[in-house]
């Protein structure tokens, strides 16, 4: 009876179970990164998130469940949304 050695690493355990490494099975797709209210609240430097979502202001959110989750691309686009063009912004100076 031979002696059965397991495998020493996952691509030696995926050529001995027949299976490819490159074939597509369509789960290869990366999916965009959901960030917690605590990530987002770090990286605004923002205390107020949870205060904001619940007036219906700041990025938009994705809820999974009871889980809060905001999208990379939904952040930035909301940072992007606020700011401020100081060309416009500045008004003429009353003597």
């Amino acid at each position: 009876m031979a002696k059965r050695i397991c495998p020493t690493s996952r691509s030696d355990a995926l050529a001995e179970s027949g299976t490819h490494q490159d074939k597509d099975d369509g789960m290869n797709e990366t999916q965009p990164r959901a960030l917690t209210e605590h990530e987002v609240a770090q990286r605004l430097s923002l205390s107020a998130l949870r205060a904001w979502r619940l007036k219906r202001k700041g990025p938009r959110y994705v809820r999974f469940g009871r889980a809060v989750r905001y999208l990379v691309a939904d952040v930035e686009r909301y940072v992007d949304a606020c700011g401020v063009d100081v060309a416009r912004e500045q008004r003429p100076v009353s003597d």
